[in-house]
C-alpha cells in the first residue's frame, strides 16, 4: 500500500461529509490530512423557533505519515490527540459527543507499537454526560504489510478502511 494512494482513498471516503484541509499544524506537528464534520440536530415543535432540544456531534479526523517509526514517535503521536481533545472539545449543555481518530501511516510496526496501539483507549466524560463526551480513536496503517491495527474504540472504522487499496 501506497501512502498517496491511501490518503487519496480516505479524501474520497470524507470529502461529502467533512470539511478537509492538508497541512494542518498543531503543537508544532504538521498532519498531513485534516477533517472536520460538525453535525446539528434540533427537534422543533411547530414552528422553527419553538425548539424543544438540540444536539451537537463533532468529528475531527487527523492523518499523518511517520517515517522511521518508533514507539517513541507513536506514543508522541498519541499524546498529542489527547491534547487535541482538550483543545477542540468544548462541553455544554448541547454538546452531545466529539469523536477524534488519529491514522498513523508507517513504513514498517514492531510488536511493542501494535501492543500499545491495540491497548489504547481515551474517554471523558463532561458533568455525568449532561455536557456529552469525547473520546480519541487511533488507527496504525502498517504500508510494508498492509495491515491495519485499531485501538479499542477504532474497531467500528475497520469496515470503511478495510476497503482502502
Amino acid at each position: 500500500m501506497q501512502e498517496e494512494k491511501f490518503i487519496s482513498f480516505l479524501y474520497e471516503k470524507l470529502k461529502r461529509n467533512f470539511d478537509i484541509d492538508s497541512g494542518f499544524r498543531y503543537n508544532g506537528e504538521i498532519f498531513d490530512l485534516f477533517a472536520k464534520s460538525h453535525v446539528k440536530n434540533i427537534r422543533t415543535f411547530l414552528t422553527k423557533k419553538d425548539i424543544i432540544d438540540c444536539y451537537e456531534n463533532n468529528e475531527f479526523i487527523f492523518v499523518k505519515i511517520v517515517h522511521n517509526a518508533d514507539i517513541n514517535k507513536v506514543k508522541r503521536f498519541v499524546n498529542n490527540l489527547v491534547e487535541l481533545q482538550k483543545e477542540f472539545v468544548k462541553p455544554n449543555p448541547n454538546h452531545m459527543s466529539t469523536v477524534i481518530t488519529g491514522i498513523l501511516l508507517i513504513k514498517a510496526s514492531t510488536e511493542d507499537i501494535k501492543k500499545y496501539i491495540k491497548k489504547f483507549k481515551y474517554k471523558k466524560v463532561y458533568k455525568f454526560y449532561l455536557h456529552g463526551w469525547s473520546e480519541v480513536r487511533v488507527v496504525l496503517v502498517d504500508l510494508s504489510s498492509d495491515e491495519l491495527i485499531f485501538s479499542k474504540a477504532a474497531k467500528s472504522l475497520k469496515k470503511v478502511l478495510e476497503e482502502a487499496p
